[in-house]
């Protein structure tokens, strides 16, 4: 590789030319609009997602086998487990939000 200023010759691990001291790599600015609204929106998915897997999984746990009452059908558990699932997303999306 060569530099623009004075056509020497540098490696391209080379901060700085050696012949004239020009700066050969320049650090980023910092990401772009697209990149940061893109990151947001996967962020609050990621978070939703897991909210929900771990709100599903708390309540029906809970209701299959910690209060293991007679009066509940597969079904209702499964219900009050999707529930919990919403329930979950929601805060998963919450704590997303508070954290930017």
């Amino acid at each position: 590789m060569h530099c623009q200023k004075c056509s020497h010759e540098f490696q391209a691990t080379d901060v700085r030319c050696i012949n004239c001291g020009a700066t050969l790599i320049y650090e980023a600015n910092g990401h772009s609009k697209e990149y940061k609204e893109a990151a947001s929106f996967l962020d609050s998915k990621i978070f939703a997602g897991m909210g929900a897997l771990i709100g599903f999984s708390i309540v029906a746990f809970l209701l299959k086998f910690v209060f293991t009452s007679h009066w509940l059908s597969d079904r209702a558990v499964f219900m009050a487990a999707m529930c919990g699932g919403l329930v979950g997303g929601v805060l998963g999306r919450f704590i997303q939000k508070r954290q930017q």
